[in-house]
């Protein structure tokens, strides 16, 4: 059967390839691909955190991807919708805050410790004193 597609309105991740396309000529090629290639899942999350993904959407039962994602990284917030119990926290703006914010908090816990545990490699301390600013004024 031969099947048209319009151009999407978002952008589209593919998992074959990692990157972005949007034509709808593109769809039923990249479908084709997706059956046939490995998926670069990893790749792929690493190119939605360049472009400042921040949350997603799962659709499916069992929350295998959330599950993947969350082996990846931290810095986006997965919303499993497999189940209509799973709406809720989609449309509360509150509990997802909630979330953004958690995992901020998260990232950047990791990046003070990343700070405080870097070597210095300055050896004029005086000169490395003037490049680092206090997190917090006393």
């Amino acid at each position: 059967h031969q099947y048209s597609f319009r151009d999407a309105a978002w952008p589209i991740i593919s998992n074959v390839t990692a990157h972005s396309y949007s034509s709808g000529n593109s769809i039923n090629q990249h479908l084709k691909q997706h059956m046939t290639m490995p998926v670069r899942w990893t790749e792929s999350i690493h190119y939605l955190l360049l472009h400042g993904v921040t949350e997603v959407i799962e659709m499916g039962p069992n929350n295998v991807l959330s599950g993947l994602l969350r082996k990846i990284t931290n810095h986006i917030a997965p919303y499993p919708l497999g189940q209509t119990s799973d709406i809720h926290q989609l449309s509360n703006s509150a509990e997802r805050n909630k979330l953004v914010v958690r995992l901020r908090k998260k990232q950047l816990n990791k990046l003070m410790i990343q700070t405080v545990i870097a070597r210095n490699y300055n050896k004029d301390s005086l000169a490395y004193s003037n490049m680092t600013t206090p997190l917090f004024s006393q």
